[in-house]
């Protein structure tokens, strides 16, 4: 692919599921810049040296950059990538205990991003429970759930950020 087609693109997360958006959007080239934050810092810092080794070898114009969210206001789109860390030991409804354990990192996120206008692509599972819970407490008006991409146990989900809402996140996590 040639050409930049928009400034900057956002990353939150750089573990595994966060590298490999992070690897096909440098390679993309789809941005001019790739704003990367993670909670550990460093290991936003040492996926930015990886991007950039890539970046030179296949020729793209993307340039990554360690970012924090709340940096991203200026990006066309964001990637939600987050993970938090947990071990699941649970029997039954496993995806719940990933999202109880993701839950206040999304609202976090959510809150340093309140009044972002872009486009958001969320690929933390549940992803249809974390989609929902960012939507809301963003504030967004408006949002949908539409699966898009599968990525190891991730759904990918867009929803434009200046939409008409509807407020289905449950109390019940």
């Amino acid at each position: 692919m040639t050409g930049v087609y928009v400034e900057a693109i956002g990353l939150v997360g750089a573990s595994a599921v966060g590298q490999a958006m992070a690897t096909a959007l440098c390679t993309a080239g789809l941005s001019e810049r790739l704003l990367i934050a993670s909670r550990i810092v460093g290991q936003a810092h040492a996926l930015v040296a990886d991007l950039d080794d890539l970046r030179v070898a296949a020729g793209t114009p993307t340039r990554p950059q360690v970012s924090s969210a709340t940096g991203m206001h200026a990006c066309r789109a964001i990637v939600i990538a987050v993970r938090a860390s947990f071990i699941n030991t649970a029997r039954a409804d496993v995806r719940m205990a990933g999202a109880a354990a993701t839950a206040p990192t999304v609202v976090r996120l959510a809150h340093q991003l309140r009044g972002y206008a872009g486009t958001v692509l969320v690929v933390t599972s549940p992803v249809d429970l974390i989609t929902r819970l960012f939507a809301e407490t963003l504030g967004a008006r408006g949002w949908s759930a539409s699966a898009l991409i599968a990525i190891a146990p991730a759904t990918a989900t867009f929803w434009p950020a200046t939409s008409g809402c509807r407020r289905p996140w449950s109390a019940a996590m």
